[in-house]
């Protein structure tokens, strides 16, 4: 069985001890971390997803740095689980020490770190291999299955979207620090351009387009996105005049919860959903019978949504017809 030693034992380190031990292919032998609280039993780590498997570490050599795992003969396959800004440093030591290197994503900040890695691999004698996870996920991988069979035919287009909470989790914040982690076009997006690379090869011309965020607005522009927003109406006169007076953020805030109680308020959201129902006062077309009782049930949509009711409510009161 292949001896790991991980290098980095946050949240993602975790993960990755845990799912090496439940799919029984290699024994992680060594882990290393500056964070003695990462080391201690019963050490626990937020991050994206819960983690699981054995993360015990009896048994298992512990070093307060990476250069001391590296340096343990008894270590075949290193894995670093660092922040990104260290990936190349350890990257390259792992190569001298002559390791075979599971390094996570993303490989590299800068094209210019990912070259001075290629270059000490030419003629490397080891496997290196930067872990981008998705290609293994069960619907990604079937997804492949698919485009590669042509089972429905040729792919003519692809849309990718990659959601993810603020990372918070993450030791000392670094994967807020663009400097170290890149920020999320590095560290999040770069799931979906491996993953197009992989299902349709290198792509022959990439556009993209820089989005400068707005300058803040001014009072009276915040107030009249505000009240066209919550109601439906441009604010009134004395509503500008008031907080023209008072610039503090609680009066703004004060001024958007006398919106969202406003009868008007549950007027305008309600739009949105008796239109889904197509709510009408009469039949349409060409006989454009009146239904003289339709107004009952709007009254009522547009009062449950003034009194926020839970959509679980919302959805049962309808179909009760207890109100209506």
């Amino acid at each position: 069985m292949h001896k790991v030693g991980i290098i980095g034992l946050g949240f993602i380190g975790k993960m990755h001890l845990g799912s090496l031990r439940r799919t029984g292919m290699a024994a992680v032998v060594a882990v290393a971390d500056k964070n003695p609280a990462n080391l201690g039993k019963g050490a626990v780590q937020e991050g994206n997803s819960a983690l699981g498997g054995d993360l015990s570490l009896d048994g298992v050599k512990t070093y307060s740095g990476g250069d001391e795992l590296l340096a343990d003969p008894d270590v075949e396959i290193v894995l670093i689980g660092l922040p990104t800004n260290l990936h190349k440093e350890y990257s390259l030591k792992a190569i001298k020490a002559g390791k075979h290197v599971m390094c996570e994503k993303p490989f590299v900040r800068h094209a210019k770190e990912g070259k001075e890695i290629l270059e000490a691999l030419k003629g490397y004698d080891k496997n290196f291999m930067v872990l981008q996870c998705i290609r293994f996920w069960p619907a990604y991988a079937k997804a492949y299955e698919l485009i590669e069979s042509g089972e429905y035919g040729k792919v003519l287009s692809a849309h990718f979207v990659r959601n993810s909470p603020k990372p918070t989790w993450s030791w000392d914040n670094w994967l807020l620090d663009n400097p170290r982690g890149g920020g999320a076009l590095v560290d999040l997006h770069i799931h979906d351009v491996d993953f197009v690379n992989y299902c349709f090869g290198k792509p022959a011309k990439l556009e993209a387009a820089g989005l400068t965020p707005s300058p803040p607005a001014d009072r009276h522009t915040l107030l009249r996105r505000a009240s066209f927003d919550v109601t439906g109406l441009p604010p009134l006169a004395s509503d500008v005049e008031s907080l023209a007076g008072d610039p503090s953020t609680a009066a703004f805030e004060q001024h958007v919860q006398r919106l969202l109680s406003s009868a008007h308020f549950g007027e305008r959201w309600a739009r949105h959903w008796l239109d889904q129902a197509r709510y009408a006062d009469s039949d349409g077309y060409e006989k454009d019978n009146a239904r003289p009782d339709a107004w009952r049930w709007r009254d009522w949509v547009i009062e449950a949504i003034g009194r926020d009711v839970p959509f679980d409510r919302f959805t049962v009161e309808q179909l009760s017809l207890i109100h209506i």
